[in-house]
């Protein structure tokens, strides 16, 4: 070998460890960095001696990067029913001190106790009706907060699906960047990491699944199976607006909610799509409207007891009896609610 054969093989490892170095602390700057991965940089033995650089590689490990997006949209989730439900659980009170529905009811039995003793006592008049007006009150914004969750939760819904169309405009943009620079014969890691970071970011609205394509591109799917369209001008999920009431469901036969469309196609489950879309569908179709059912039936009994007794406490706005409910399934809830309970003085 040659003086300057062997100076220009030297020279080349020497260039291979420069950039090792420099990619070490990059690796070390970009650490704490969200949607940052660790790079590494190869080299490869050349026939005239020496060796070349490659690009920088990432180094991923895939499933723990699965395992992440899933803990992130579980985290989501979980957020929006914690924001959602924290608020209502405020509002029922705290049984301890008596100021829950059950503590209200139980205060107006004790009510009803004490009249029972000295029925022509007008303190204990006054008493039972306090607490009868006590509970009606605490129904009523019950049955109020209740709509004005659901109305918050669709409304929601709509933000964050103009949101997911951002990030599927922003993936595939990256996308046809990486596809382009590997079709080049050049790296792309730094644009894939961009793009593994907007996925990322879309996994806490809808569950999805990047497959790996050709190029080095990503096919996204959704858990039904439904591949999601990347087109930087197109936004493929679509939500109309609607006004929640306590009579609004989702499905057939009438239903007035709307569901989640993908390019005009209705997806039949969007509580099964998961992240914070997934968990919107379930709050505002399954878990409130159980929950307004569970009030309504539980006004209803109350009322139709008393009733029973010849004694009407609560009635409608209007000043008729409250109806009996029947039993409902929980994402279809009746138009009837507490709503409009007012408490009337008892009847001799």
């Amino acid at each position: 070998m040659s003086l300057d054969s062997a100076l220009l093989t030297a020279s080349s490892g020497l260039r291979l460890t420069s950039r090792q170095l420099g990619t070490a602390a990059q690796n070390v700057a970009g650490a704490g960095v969200a949607g940052y991965t660790r790079k590494q940089v190869e080299g490869q033995s050349l026939l005239t001696g020496g060796v070349r650089a490659l690009d920088p590689r990432r180094d991923i490990d895939p499933a723990l990067r699965l395992e992440a997006r899933r803990a992130a949209a579980e985290e989501a989730a979980a957020g929006l029913r914690s924001d959602t439900l924290g608020a209502l659980s405020r509002l029922l009170g705290d049984p301890a001190d008596g100021t829950s529905p059950a503590g209200l009811i139980g205060a107006l039995r004790d009510s009803f106790a004490s009249l029972a003793a000295s029925p022509a006592d007008s303190t204990a008049q006054s008493a039972t009706l306090e607490s009868a007006r006590a509970l009606a009150g605490r129904m009523n914004a019950l049955g109020g907060a209740l709509d004005r969750a659901r109305q918050g939760v669709q409304d929601g819904l709509r933000a964050d699906v103009g949101s997911a169309n951002t990030l599927l405009q922003d993936i595939a943009r990256l996308d046809i960047l990486v596809r382009n620079e590997t079709a080049a014969g050049r790296g792309a890691a730094a644009l894939q990491d961009q793009r593994d970071a907007a996925v990322a970011s879309l996994s806490t609205l809808v569950g999805v699944t990047p497959l790996a394509a050709e190029n080095g591109g990503v096919t996204l799917m959704l858990p039904g199976g439904h591949t999601l369209p990347l087109d930087p001008k197109a936004s493929p999920f679509a939500l109309a607006d609607a006004t929640v009431t306590a009579g609004s469901y989702h499905g057939a036969p009438a239903g007035t909610l709307p569901g989640l469309t993908l390019n005009g196609m209705n997806l039949a489950d969007g509580a099964a799509l998961g992240g914070r879309i997934g968990e919107g569908f379930a709050l505002r179709d399954e878990t409130l409207p159980r929950m307004q059912a569970e009030l309504d039936m539980t006004a209803a009994t109350l009322a139709h007891r008393l009733e029973e007794q010849g004694l009407r406490l609560f009635t409608e706005p209007g000043g008729g009896a409250l109806p009996t409910l029947p039993p409902r399934a929980p994402a279809r809830p009746s138009p009837a609610s507490p709503g409009g309970w007012r408490s009337t003085r008892p009847s001799p």
